[in-house]
């Protein structure tokens, strides 16, 4: 269904219920959009003290707490892990929910003997702000302008990792900047069509009812300049379908024929969502690394 069609469609349900059942039809129709509840669905309430189970000293690496600036002057919550002649950072947007139950990312990254910057978006944890799909695209260019402008860090040194709703994000941010390398864990190809996919009423909402600007992976698979992506996701992940990671593995290898080995596309058989272990992301961050090296001593060889 085309996206004018689904506004027509959206539009003609809501005038149909007002004729018939009349205007409460109507209000109760909008009030249970995908943009209304996303305050309740997507986002996170707040929970006070909520970092009190995150240890910073994870592997002997001694972390700490930060504030990162954003444009409205509040700031994001986050936790910089920094390793001494680490080659790279690894910046994690994380997936739904509260950040000590993503903080085993951070931990994957670790062993990997790399940097970790794992931030909160705004409105959640103990971030400022109200939280938003804008937003979070903003927050996630801001984690890294932080990184570059703050730490020191060449664009080139840092690779973009997002896991399940960060997925967006962080394919939203590698469009913008000229990260290393895209790791996305559990992605989506884009955040209404998993909606609609989990929530089968959502499928009579036109698209300005879902939470916009909708958070999608495709782009960054279509974009002119590809960048080295991996995508690891589970066969029976009925949160996230795999196949939103088998559409974004077929756009990146049909618009990118001459470098179709940049992208490393794992399916685990017999994972679900959140079931991806972090002994797999580690192998992963592993495998991007060890590629950065041999693109960049055949950079050097070729120079």
């Amino acid at each position: 269904m085309t996206k004018s069609r689904k506004i027509f469609v959206g539009v003609s349900i809501a005038l149909i219920s007002a004729a018939i059942f009349g205007a409460p039809l109507a209000a109760l129709y909008f009030t249970l959009s995908p943009k209304e509840l996303a305050n309740y669905l997507l986002y996170p309430q707040k929970i006070s003290n909520s970092y009190k189970n995150i240890g910073l000293n994870p592997y002997g690496v001694a972390g700490k707490k930060i504030e990162i600036p954003i444009a409205n002057g509040g700031h994001l919550s986050a936790f910089y892990f920094p390793r001494p002649s680490a080659p790279y950072t690894v910046l994690i947007s994380h997936g739904q929910g509260q950040m000590e139950t993503q903080i085993g990312l951070a931990h994957a990254a670790l062993c990997s003997n790399l940097n970790v910057l794992i931030y909160d978006y705004q409105g959640y944890g103990e971030s400022t702000g109200k939280a938003s799909t804008a937003n979070m695209q903003s927050d996630g260019i801001a984690a890294f302008d932080f990184l570059v402008n703050k730490k020191g860090l060449k664009q080139n040194q840092i690779i973009d990792m997002g896991s399940s709703l960060g997925t967006g994000i962080a394919a939203n941010l590698a469009l913008k900047r000229n990260c290393a390398a895209v790791l996305l864990v559990a992605p989506y190809a884009s955040l209404s069509q998993a909606a609609c996919e989990n929530i089968g009423y959502f499928k009579l909402y036109p698209p300005n009812l879902f939470p916009q600007p909708d958070l999608t992976c495709l782009p960054l698979m279509a974009s002119s300049d590809p960048k080295p992506v991996v995508i690891i996701h589970g066969a029976l992940d009925q949160r996230i379908p795999v196949t939103h990671s088998r559409k974004l593995a077929a756009t990146y290898k049909l618009n990118h024929p001459q470098n179709s080995q940049a992208l490393h596309y794992v399916e685990l058989p017999k994972c679900n969502h959140g079931d991806i272990t972090l002994n797999t992301i580690t192998e992963e961050l592993n495998h991007i690394v060890a590629g950065l090296k041999t693109s960049n001593k055949t950079l050097l060889s070729k120079n």
